[in-house]
């Protein structure tokens, strides 16, 4: 993050034309004009409606959907750990559902019981029982929902886990109805001139463009329709990270159990948590998959860190894009997000001793004369440079969407409870003195349809 003088050793000074760093606290700002927001009605809620299960047989009806009555529809999925499969066990899940026609006469009527149930990751078996009534239907689903878990479907809201019983995914019951309004008008319209310089601007605004920020969002694997880009919240992503540490701890306890050959019991106790906190962490982080998704391994595990480091980076961006909406009546947004960051960014001149080394060294170890070096940019964040004697330029390539994470909060090495695999060599900062390995860690993209992909290596 630090760049200095290679020949004299001192730091690169930020141009005196740009806004001095001072008064902002863009996590406050962004709190504000969330809460704001969420009070004005702009983001107001509707009810999740749940889709009929692929696994239904087509019946001859355009009306056909779940059965609801005044508080909820008939749709529920279970899960449990079933151990007496294999000395590792396996889970399971069984799903429900009361599906009936809409259509009135002349139209024929029915309802259905509609039972689904497997291993998890597998489609499973499947049973259609047809009722004549739907008092009768809605009798029979609350007793195989009390024969499966244990508790009664009308005091599920207070769901007990029961020993060898199935435990309740809970599901969303509302989603906001427009959470394109929660970042809309953040950085497209201001009274304020930008008081930085039309490189500098123009850098800023491309790594707040609203709509390549959602859509590296839903690229992520999240589902944005029941946790939208403008509703994450930091506190989220730190009780998701919370499960993932408890999940690592449990996995190794888990594997040293299997490896001193436990009893049933201890084997089952330490699936049930394993899936247990699974479970928890995508309520917390729903994905894209409507599948039910099996439990963490370590493979897992290493995805999903992956995943909270990514959305802490695009969190970061978020409330920068808030604050600056909060703010809007007394400063340029690309203003705010400037001094927000706390780093002076000075792109360097066509002449310049720093640009020339470094173009020279790049074209030394990139040989693809299809993508080009458009700006290079020096940065400051007024910290004291290591006096270190033996110096070497070295790359380090990342996607757009942590870039102002890296200006705010530099280079960050992977938390605790990321696994060791899927590191060449152990948790750290990577560097390469090969442009060429760099640049294939960036994301290549454009902030619009007109607008040429970009790229951003840290050198």
């Amino acid at each position: 993050q630090k760049v200095t003088n290679s020949r004299q050793g001192r730091s690169l000074q930020a141009p005196s034309s740009v806004p001095c760093l001072d008064g902002i606290n863009f996590k406050a700002d962004a709190d504000a004009e969330h809460m704001a927001t969420l009070a004005s009605g702009a983001s107001s809620s509707e009810q999740v409606v749940p889709k009929v299960s692929s696994v239904c047989e087509k019946l001859d009806s355009d009306g056909t959907c779940v059965l609801a009555d005044l508080h909820d529809f008939f749709d529920v999925t279970l899960t449990k750990v079933d151990v007496e499969h294999g000395k590792y066990g396996k889970y399971v899940f069984y799903k429900m559902q009361i599906i009936h026609d809409t259509r009135t006469r002349p139209y024929p009527q029915y309802i259905i019981l509609l039972t689904n149930w497997g291993r998890i990751g597998e489609s499973g078996k499947y049973q259609q029982t047809p009722f004549t009534s739907e008092e009768d239907c809605v009798k029979e689903y609350k007793k195989v929902f009390k024969s499966k878990s244990g508790n009664e479907w009308d005091t599920r809201a207070s769901f007990i886990r029961k020993a060898g019983k199935y435990a309740l995914i809970m599901r969303p019951k509302t989603r906001l109805k427009n959470p394109e309004k929660l970042l809309q008008g953040a950085v497209e319209s201001s009274t304020h001139p930008c008081s930085l310089p039309t490189g500098v601007g123009n850098l800023l605004r491309f790594f707040l463009n609203t709509k390549a920020l959602s859509s590296v969002y839903s690229c992520s694997g999240i589902d944005s329709s029941r946790l939208p880009f403008g509703q994450l919240t930091l506190s989220t992503i730190q009780a998701a990270e919370a499960k993932l540490s408890e999940i690592k701890k449990k996995l190794t306890l888990h594997k040293e159990v299997s490896r001193i050959g436990g009893n049933v019991i201890d084997i089952r106790a330490s699936f049930e948590t394993i899936a247990k906190l699974s479970n928890e962490f995508y309520e917390l982080l729903p994905t894209c998959n409507d599948q039910i998704l099996k439990p963490f391994n370590e493979q897992k595990l290493g995805w999903a860190v992956k995943l909270t480091q990514q959305l802490r980076e695009l969190t970061i961006t978020k409330q920068l894009l808030l604050g600056a909406r909060h703010r809007q009546a007394s400063m340029n947004p690309i203003d705010y997000a400037y001094k927000a960051l706390g780093v002076h960014i000075k792109p360097l001149t066509i002449n310049s001793i720093e640009r020339k080394c470094l173009l020279r060294f790049i074209d030394n170890t990139y040989s693809d004369r299809d993508k080009m070096v458009h700006q290079i940019y020096a940065l400051d964040d007024g910290k004291q440079a290591c006096d270190i004697p033996n110096k070497r330029l070295l790359f380090h390539g990342s996607g757009n969407e942590n870039i102002p994470g890296i200006l705010k909060h530099g280079l960050l090495i992977a938390p605790p409870e990321a696994p060791t695999s899927g590191w060449a060599y152990g948790k750290g900062i990577y560097f390469s003195d090969q442009f060429k390995k760099a640049i294939s860690y960036a994301s290549m993209c454009s902030s619009s349809e007109e607008e040429r992909p970009r790229a951003f290596v840290f050198v």
